[in-house]
Parts: structure tokens; C-alpha cells; sequence
């Protein structure tokens, strides 16, 4: 899909996504000191968007911005909508695996909502 990454669902925290309450001169600040790009540019791509901190769906050209400090899923809806149909087509086509039974014990809510081991080492 080219030089793009699309994330979906709750991002979590980073410090490398700005929190929603900083005002566009410490976000650009941030920017700036993570990928270099031109003070002009970076309030191009920024101006008018919403926090990526609050987004469901988020889209990075990690070619351009390898950092992924500026989301731009907005600017380009086709990008977004050909990956997530290509997310789709896996989803669809996806076998279940059929030879490994499921050990409650294992379940991530038991450990703070995280995958851990949960077996004694032999």
C-alpha cells in the first residue's frame, strides 16, 4: 500500500502522538524537533485538524514522516479507504486456527489487559 501506515482503534499513549490540550505553537514546537520539516509546512498539514490522540482511525506516510508526528487521514480518505477494504479482504479470507485450544488461564484481563506468560517456566 505504499509508504503508508494506517492505524485503527484506541492509539493509547505515546509521547510521540501530542496530547489533545497542547495549543498549535508547542504542537508545531514538538513537530519540529522530530522530523525537521519547515515551520510553514508543518502548519499546513496540522492547521484545522483534530487531535490524533482522540482519532479512530490515524494515517502516517512513514516515508516522508518516519516519526509519525503528522496524521494526515483527512488529506487523503482514498489512502484510508483502500487499506482498510484491503483489512477487510484479509479479515474475510482469514482461517481460525484449529489446532490450539484456548487456556482461560491465559486470558489478558487477568493481567491488566495485556498478553503475558502465565505458566511457571519448566
Amino acid at each position: 500500500m505504499g509508504p503508508w501506515k494506517l492505524l485503527v482503534g484506541d492509539p493509547g499513549t505515546d509521547d510521540r502522538v501530542p496530547p489533545p490540550n497542547l495549543d498549535s505553537d508547542a504542537l508545531l514546537a514538538i513537530l519540529q524537533a522530530a522530523s525537521g520539516s519547515s515551520a510553514d509546512r508543518l502548519l499546513e498539514l496540522i492547521e484545522g485538524q483534530e487531535s490524533s490522540q482522540t482519532a479512530a482511525i490515524q494515517l502516517f506516510n512513514v516515508d516522508t514522516d518516519p516519526l509519525e508526528t503528522v496524521e494526515c487521514s483527512e488529506l487523503y480518505p482514498d489512502v484510508v479507504e483502500a487499506i482498510l477494504a484491503r483489512i477487510q479482504h484479509y479479515r474475510n479470507t482469514a482461517v481460525t486456527p484449529g489446532n490450539v485450544e484456548v487456556d482461560p488461564a491465559s486470558d489478558p484481563d487477568k493481567f491488566g489487559g495485556v498478553w503475558t506468560p502465565w505458566m511457571e517456566s519448566c
